[in-house]
């Protein structure tokens, strides 16, 4: 949702795994390292192959193997297997001395990558109708500090209830959400807070880090297999109920883990990738990375680019140019809802307090009627999907 600005940090770094991915518009991986082993750890899962460099000489490549790559070995046989790297360590024919062909994964993979989005919100913020229910509730000398404590039956529901104004048509606001008493706190910016009309911050946000986050790893058009998400929640009536502390697991392609976090410290906000060569982080205004000579760029030099990725320094202008061309904008709506999914799936985990199974391809939980049904909500009269 923010791409015009990130592109230097997607490219620095992620992009080498991107690039060993099958697919990704287009995009072509380095070619697989072939050779001969010179030295090998397999307990470390670190390799020294020689290869053959220009001028008919030679030259020799260290690196570490990630889970994600693949080898091909030679056995006494003669013949050549292909097996995950996992299970080429565990094979006699590959030793110091043997060929060696390994695929995705040799220049650097990501193994890990962590989102962080913001939690909260804390007190009576965002605009008008909250800050006017503050200072009711400060008359009548309540202890509550936030409308996540407000519940029906109480002096402080009683206040927060009204009129809705004149100039709002309430029902159509609404729309397809249940109806319920107006509450000013409930409007504006603040429909984000209530599970009726909105996501929280995890809603909210998704959108945006998740995105990068998926751009970095080739994922705009995948997801994840496996969820689990744990949360804090206020009562379920609250005025504002949604989660204000989360945490979620994602498992993915490439055995790729992704944390999706709100208020947890050791989770920074925006996107860090975490890979065999080090670590890259982001967010809207910079970035940081393990290598020192990653910092300090606001335009990546060349030699620099893994590979190179669509930009644009103007997300209204590339959305009117493609009108025309008919080019698919830099975020189309597919990456979109790919970038939305890991959000719903990680709420609907912890609404029902366990791990959930995903089919990226049919986009169905696998295996679990209850968590399936959330997929979806009620729609009410005389509203429905048409």
């Amino acid at each position: 949702m923010f791409r015009t600005m990130l592109c230097v940090a997607v490219a620095i770094f992620c992009c080498t795994d991107v690039a060993m991915a099958k697919g990704g518009k287009g995009r072509k991986g380095p070619k697989p390292v072939i050779g001969t082993i010179k030295a090998l750890d397999k307990d470390k899962a670190t390799m020294t192959v020689t290869v053959k460099a220009k001028k008919k000489q030679t030259e020799d490549k260290d690196f570490t193997l990630p889970d994600s790559a693949t080898a091909t070995v030679m056995g006494t046989d003669g013949r050549t297997k292909d097996m995950p790297i996992k299970d080429a360590l565990k094979d006699p024919a590959m030793a110091v001395g043997g060929s060696i062909k390994v695929t995705a994964g040799a220049d650097g993979a990501v193994t890990r990558v962590e989102v962080g989005l913001p939690s909260g919100p804390k007190g009576f913020v965002g605009g008008v109708g909250p800050t006017q229910l503050r200072d009711k509730l400060a008359l009548m000398q309540s202890p509550i500090t936030s409308p996540y404590e407000i519940v029906p039956g109480t002096p402080a529901w009683d206040a927060a209830v009204g009129q809705a104004p004149p100039e709002l048509d309430y029902e159509t606001w609404m729309g397809p959400s249940q109806k319920g008493p107006y509450i000013a706190a409930h409007t504006h910016d603040n429909w984000r807070w209530n599970y009726n009309t909105g996501g929280g911050q995890l809603m909210d946000w998704i959108g945006h880090h998740c995105d990068i986050a998926h751009w970095g790893c080739d994922f705009d058009n995948s997801g994840p297999s496996e969820i689990e998400g744990h949360g804090e929640f206020p009562p379920k009536e609250a005025v504002w109920n949604t989660c204000t502390k989360y945490r979620i697991e994602l498992r993915y392609p490439r055995n790729i883990t992704m944390i999706i976090a709100g208020g947890y410290p050791d989770i920074r906000g925006g996107v860090k990738w975490i890979g065999t060569n080090g670590w890259v982080w982001v967010d809207r205004g910079a970035f940081e990375g393990s290598n020192e000579e990653w910092r300090d760029y606001r335009t990546l030099p060349e030699a620099l680019r893994k590979v190179k990725l669509y930009q644009s320094t103007d997300h209204h202008q590339n959305f009117l140019a493609c009108v025309k061309s008919r080019k698919p904008t830099i975020t189309p709506v597919e990456t979109g809802h790919h970038s939305a999914i890991p959000g719903h799936l990680g709420l609907i985990s912890m609404l029902v307090g366990r791990k959930l199974k995903w089919d990226a391809q049919t986009e169905q939980i696998l295996g679990d009627a209850e968590a399936s049904q959330l997929l979806t909500r009620p729609y009410r009269l005389p509203w429905t999907l048409g």
